[in-house]
């Protein structure tokens, strides 16, 4: 069921409250200004406990202003707008500031519009429905929501201006970026309501003001969107450059909002400034954070309902795939046992014949033989490790290994392994220290309990001319690249 919203129009003439279920109009009451018009107005709310209320006014005190600030961002730029509306002389009662573009001077600037509203009995009136557990949407005024009153053409055009005869007067409103920059309210004479050209001069001045305040091109045309009822259209005027007329009739007013028929009592212009309240879309709010907070508060809740039960939603749909994928396991699982209990016994169950075993006791203990063999130098590169990472001078060029396995009829227990070890003198070395190396070296080598035999040889040099006939000197061997040969038995196998 569509909730209940109302939306109360305040102009000279008085009050006057519309009622909607949802978007569809249902009623509209007239109250009068006095106390009395507001007491019976508030009776009449109190009916309809927590009921959503916009505010729409069209009052000659409403202010606007353009302020230009330094551009300040976050936290900062919030901080320096509040501060200069505090020092706004109009920001008394309902007010409000949005940006209207950025400017490129000798630094970045932001422009805004200062909408303010002093009405004290709509101020005493809001405060009285507190009881009532009304909840504010909005205080807005027609001249904001002027935008929504163009065509789409118009909607789109950077600049342009939007004349409404109201009663005594006409409206000249400046947007740019459907946003309000400027508006003045002229007075006419009553047998001149709908007389254009008594508005002329009125635009050329208004032109002037733009062009110096708002850096609007003199020659750049600029659209004048004329909104006059059916039987009120006037000719088209005569007007000077840069001016370009287009007239706008009430009835395309309510056609472009598409809700049926004008209600009684209310103009087409507020006929589309309803309709863009009821949207719910982003507008400039003239109304405290305060008096907004229920709103906000009812629409958190509801959001926060429709989210709980979203989440209630998918833990159920998880609940239902993990019972259709447990009973499609479960039906996986009987399968599986019911072809294992049909499944024949194998040969071997019934055990091995004694004629069997010699042969795999012989396969047995040909595996264990080829592990142990792999494993033979696990031992010795792990001893060796230490030892030759001290080596500075020297540097392992050639590293080659032999295992002797214990025939299957021996005691022995351990194999024997022959490394050959070459090494090379590194050029950077001296010959002293490589020869102190290599004496450590071997003294490291035959203290190991696992080498049983070390022999050093040198190859043959290649060339007669590099050996040394007679020469007993250490470094004579060591200039080539000597090999130390290892017999290598593993100690902890011993001890078995």
């Amino acid at each position: 069921m569509p909730s209940q919203r109302f939306i109360l129009l305040i102009d000279t003439q008085g009050w006057r409250l519309a009622r909607f279920k949802g978007n569809q109009f249902c009623e509209l009451r007239k109250f009068g200004i006095d106390e009395v018009g507001q007491a019976a107005l508030s009776e009449w709310m109190n009916a309809y406990s927590g009921a959503r209320l916009a505010v729409l006014t069209n009052l000659p005190d409403e202010h606007y202003q353009v302020e230009v600030m330094p551009m300040a961002r976050g936290a900062a730029g919030r901080l320096l707008l509040k501060r200069k509306l505090a020092a706004w002389p109009y920001a008394q009662g309902f007010y409000t500031a949005f940006q209207l573009d950025t400017l490129q001077t000798s630094r970045l600037e932001n422009r805004f519009l200062f909408a303010g509203l002093f009405f004290p009995p709509l101020t005493d009136w809001l405060a009285k429905l507190e009881a009532a557990a009304l909840r504010l949407q909005g205080v807005y005024t027609q001249a904001v929501l002027m935008p929504y009153c163009l065509p789409a053409s118009g909607q789109r055009l950077s600049d342009c201006i939007c004349v409404h005869f109201e009663q005594m007067t006409v409206c000249l409103s400046y947007f740019k970026h459907q946003r309000l920059c400027f508006r003045r309210r002229l007075s006419i004479p009553t047998q001149e309501v709908h007389d254009v050209q008594a508005v002329i001069p009125a635009l050329i001045q208004l032109h002037q003001v733009l062009v110096s305040q708002f850096s609007l091109s003199e020659a750049a045309s600029l659209p004048v969107f004329c909104i006059t009822p059916e039987k009120h259209i006037p000719e088209v005027p005569v007007l000077p450059l840069p001016f370009q007329w287009q007239s706008i009739t009430e009835d395309a007013l309510i056609q472009s909002v598409g809700q049926g028929p004008l209600p009684t009592d209310i103009s087409a212009v507020e006929w589309v400034a309803l309709h863009a309240i009821l949207a719910d879309q982003p507008l400039p709010n003239l109304a405290t954070e305060a008096s907004l907070l229920p709103d906000k508060l009812k629409q958190l809740q509801r959001t926060i309902h429709w989210v709980g039960a979203g989440l209630a939603l998918l833990l159920v749909l998880l609940s239902v795939i993990h019972v259709l994928a447990t009973q499609q396991l479960h039906a996986q699982a009987q399968a599986v046992q019911a072809k294992l209990k049909n499944t024949s016994p194998l040969p071997l169950a019934a055990g091995l014949r004694p004629e069997q075993l010699p042969a795999i006791r012989a396969l047995t203990s040909a595996v264990q033989a080829i592990g142990a063999s792999a494993r033979l130098p696990d031992q010795a590169l792990h001893d060796l490790q230490p030892i030759l990472s001290e080596l500075h001078a020297w540097q392992l060029i050639r590293l080659e290994w032999q295992a002797e396995l214990p025939a299957a009829t021996s005691t022995e227990t351990h194999a024997y392994q022959a490394l050959n070890m070459t090494f090379q003198r590194k050029e950077t070395g001296r010959a002293a220290v490589a020869l102190r190396e290599w004496q450590a070296l071997i003294q490291h080598l035959t203290q190991l309990p696992s080498v049983k035999q070390l022999q050093t040889a040198a190859p043959t040099p290649q060339h007669e001319s590099n050996r040394r006939q007679g020469s007993t000197d250490p470094l004579a061997m060591l200039a080539l690249q000597p090999v130390l040969s290892l017999t290598w038995a593993d100690s902890k196998q011993e001890h078995l």
